[in-house]
């Protein structure tokens, strides 16, 4: 969503598109139209319709059910991020910079976690949600010292300096360093 008030800041791929009498609007923007916009009068309905998961920024989440989350899953935790039938709202950008900022590889199974690696994967999804909705951010505007200002096959990680690459995980595009990840 983008919120704007001047023609010049206009995204350049508006799917929908709400005037507001204080002459500002909001607009969806979605270059690779995933997305869709529907209406519901009952948005707990939706989400059990949909069959979501729970959402990480809701005000009940916590370690206990993020722990739950992970019990007994055998996949990729890059793959486990991205389902939203088990973590809502989460993307591929997001998911690579949670899993760059905790030092996991996209490719770890989820099976082999500790208590220790899924505190440290809960405290940095938490950290990168917030960090981004208190800068509003989307996919620019991160930190330079971030990995998504450098997502990009070859570039130079901004923790060490090693390359970052790409990999195929469950059919997306994932990228790490493979020195600390």
């Amino acid at each position: 969503l983008k919120y704007f008030r001047n023609n010049q800041h206009a995204p350049d791929h508006i799917r929908l598109l709400i005037n507001f009498t204080n002459d500002y609007r909001l607009a969806y923007d979605c270059p690779r139209k995933f997305g869709r916009v529907s209406w519901t009068a009952d948005w707990k309905r939706f989400v059990a319709d949909k069959d979501l998961g729970p959402d990480p920024l809701h005000n009940n989440f916590d370690k206990q059910i993020f722990r739950r989350i992970l019990e007994r899953r055998r996949g990729m935790i890059k793959s486990l991020l991205m389902n939203q039938k088990a973590l809502a709202g989460i993307g591929n950008i997001y998911s690579d910079e949670i899993l760059f900022q905790a030092g996991i590889h996209p490719e770890t199974v989820v099976i082999e976690f500790g208590k220790k690696e899924v505190d440290r994967l809960y405290d940095h999804l938490m950290h990168v949600l917030h960090t981004a909705i208190d800068l509003r951010v989307g996919k620019n505007g991160w930190p330079d010292d971030w990995f998504l200002p450098h997502r990009k096959a070859g570039s130079e990680c901004p923790r060490c300096g090693d390359e970052i690459l790409r990999l195929q995980v469950s059919g997306r595009s994932a990228y790490c360093c493979g020195r600390h990840q």
